[in-house]
């Protein structure tokens, strides 16, 4: 949270102002259950945390203040010139400044990462998470909830698309708050309040855009929500009653619901339901005879159990609606590791989600299921064709993904499909058979 601030979207700059170092407070949370604060008086690695904070939103040239008076030198990254807070007091004065209106905005300065969609996900989520718990941040409960979005040129078309993944989950995220599109808001509509997404492009304002006090999300790393646990580690730390990603799948049911033409209950609860999360016909698959014997697999073990298969086909042609409906009964989803898993968020509180890696490759974003309430596990295939720069690192694979992109996208698959051998037949089996016994818990009971 930057007290006062000031940014200007047409090239992602910006000065956020503290007024005294004891006014700049780091919280850090972490998987013990911990919660620590530190004070930029008394922690220099509090600074530290806000040059990377300020980076991780996405704002490419950034400036800060500290200090008690107008005299103190300004700890800089970029080339901006605000050497004191008093020129920042002017910039903020300055007739050409948009001021918004009301005390507290949030402000997501979205880059061209965000065009992924676990990658807008991570950072729409940060933003649910702070907007759930004000107090945490230092703003008030009661404040009114005024959200500014500004995407790059190359995604504005998606979050102006009413089907789309992006406008669908920053819909459901905000309602029953109205989400207004840029192209039908002028600036001075915009600084009356309310949440909007703005087009960097057709933004029609040539100066800075001030705020008394703006809420930066950028994203929580390895996860889309923080755990009960942690939310609940400090008696001054508020839970908003239940786990930050039950209040979303409560607000994406509602607002499913308010879209349909008919009263249809959008039924949200755990079924036996397996679903096959199939990467097939795009980069990242199983060649065509993995694909049948790994749909093969499932489907004899979902016919033993009494369950019901789903292959859910990975598109981007899929709305927002279709992708939540693939996923939101199922009990267990299974998935080659890419974007198209951050839907597994959607999936029902104790559900389970199981991640195919390619063989040689590891990622981190869905350990422990986003932080959704998920069980998780993950299975690295057995087998793949060896990468043409691994001998330029003695054939150790993870030094060769570490410090070579070519080599991290060859074993990430991008650009050829993945063999399944009979013993990762066998380990999938095992993983899968002991995964629907652990799932029974949140299953209805069969009379």
């Amino acid at each position: 949270v930057a007290s006062p601030f000031c940014f200007n979207p047409k090239d992602d700059s910006a000065f956020a102002g503290v007024l005294e170092l004891s006014q700049l407070t780091c919280i850090r949370f972490s998987i013990n259950g911990t919660v620590s604060r530190r004070s930029g008086q008394s922690d220099g690695r509090c600074i530290k945390e806000l040059h990377k904070a300020m980076s991780e939103a996405d704002f490419k040239r950034f400036a800060f203040h500290v200090g008690s008076n107008s005299s103190d030198t300004t700890p800089k990254d970029g080339d901006l010139p605000y050497p004191t807070y008093a020129s920042f007091e002017s910039l903020y004065s300055a007739t050409n400044a948009l001021r918004l209106d009301g005390d507290n905005w949030a402000v997501l300065d979205l880059g061209r990462s965000a065009s992924n969609i676990a990658h807008y996900a991570g950072r729409a989520a940060h933003l649910f998470h702070a907007r759930l718990h004000l107090d945490l941040y230092g703003v008030r409960r009661d404040a009114s909830e005024n959200a500014v979005i500004f995407a790059p040129p190359d995604m504005s078309h998606q979050l102006r698309d009413n089907s789309s993944w992006f406008r669908g989950f920053t819909d459901a995220s905000f309602y029953p708050q109205k989400v207004f599109e840029s192209s039908s808001r002028s600036p001075l509509d915009i600084a009356r309040g309310g949440v909007h997404v703005v087009s960097k492009d057709s933004f029609k304002h040539d100066g800075p855009v001030c705020v008394r006090r703006a809420m930066l999300p950028a994203f929580l790393k390895a996860r889309n929500f923080l755990p009960a646990r942690e939310l609940g580690a400090s008696n001054d730390i508020s839970s908003a009653g239940s786990p930050d990603a039950n209040v979303l799948r409560a607000k994406l049911g509602a607002y499913m619901a308010s879209i349909r033409s008919t009263a249809e209950n959008f039924d949200m609860r755990p079924q036996r339901l397996l679903v096959y999360l199939s990467r097939s016909g795009s980069r990242r698959g199983f060649d065509e005879s993995s694909n049948a014997a790994l749909i093969q697999l499932l489907d004899e073990l979902c016919r033993a159990k009494g369950w019901t298969l789903r292959v859910a086909p990975t598109s981007k042609k899929l709305s927002f609606e279709e992708q939540v409906r693939s996923v939101k009964n199922a009990a267990i989803a299974i998935g080659m590791h890419g974007a198209n898993l951050v839907n597994s968020m959607f999936m029902p509180s104790g559900g389970y989600l199981v991640e195919l890696f390619p063989h040689g490759f590891s990622h981190a974003m869905y350990q422990n299921g986003l932080g959704a309430g998920l069980r998780y596990a993950n299975y690295t295939l057995s087998t793949q064709r060896e990468a043409p720069q691994l001998k330029q690192f003695n054939g150790e694979v993870q030094s060769c993904i570490a410090r070579s992109n070519e080599c991290k996208i060859f074993y990430r698959g991008d650009h050829h499909k993945h063999e399944l051998i009979d013993a990762d037949l066998s380990a999938l089996r095992q993983l899968l058979t002991s995964a629907m016994l652990e799932v029974d818990d949140i299953l209805p009971r069969v009379t």
